[in-house]
């Protein structure tokens, strides 16, 4: 079984990139003092387009570990060849003795 995997940081209030303002003023920008994250863990089956996705609080060695008995508990009649980029989570010594 080939899955692709990633993940990636959902922000309540995303960075603010540019606004409008009358020349002279300066752009109000409401925000608030806590922004919220979340960090959305996927794995698709190219050959079905299926997909399996989880939500946690962070990005962590443990976070990656913890999503990746979900997607063996999902797909534990195959043996599972996972496409994984180089981040932190994927490459901890905990992750790798684990896999």
């Amino acid at each position: 079984m080939v899955l692709f995997e990633d993940e990636t940081i959902l922000r309540e209030l995303p960075p603010l990139r540019c606004c409008w303002a009358m020349r002279g003023e300066r752009a109000v920008v409401p925000i608030t003092g806590n922004n919220a994250r979340r960090c959305v863990f996927g794995v698709l089956n190219p050959k079905t387009g299926t997909r399996l996705c989880s939500v946690r609080h962070r990005n962590r060695a443990e976070d990656f570990r913890s999503f990746l008995h979900e997607v063996r508990a999902r797909y534990r009649r195959w043996p599972i060849f996972m496409i994984l980029d180089q981040a932190s989570s994927h490459t901890a010594k905990k992750t790798q003795v684990e896999a």
